[in-house]
């Protein structure tokens, strides 16, 4: 994904971003020129239009692929082997420890 170019995002037509998620970090910089800004950095999230507070630009979050939250959790995937602890005064044999 390359960072996105094109004309001011407006209510009627807003900066689209693209994600592999439902929300994602981004950064506005304003408009060109004298309508630059310092970068104002937000939340953007699936079907949830965002205006910037200094220069009105809006944007709107395109999920592009299966979508679901960036940290992972909510999806039905275990992303974690669960780690069992040995018992007291046991030593496991490396066969026996989950990786």
């Amino acid at each position: 994904m390359d960072a996105p170019e094109g004309p001011f995002g407006t209510k009627e037509a807003p900066a689209v971003i693209q994600s592999y998620y439902d929300k994602r970090i981004v950064g506005c910089p304003g408009g060109e020129g004298e309508d630059e800004h310092d970068v104002v950095w937000f939340w953007l999230e699936k079907g949830k239009p965002h205006e910037c507070p200094v220069c009105s630009q809006y944007f709107a979050l395109e999920v592009i692929g299966e979508g679901g939250p960036p940290d992972g959790h909510g999806d039905d995937h275990h992303h974690c082997e669960r780690i069992l602890a040995p018992e007291p005064n046991k030593t496991l044999e490396s066969s026996q420890i989950n990786v």
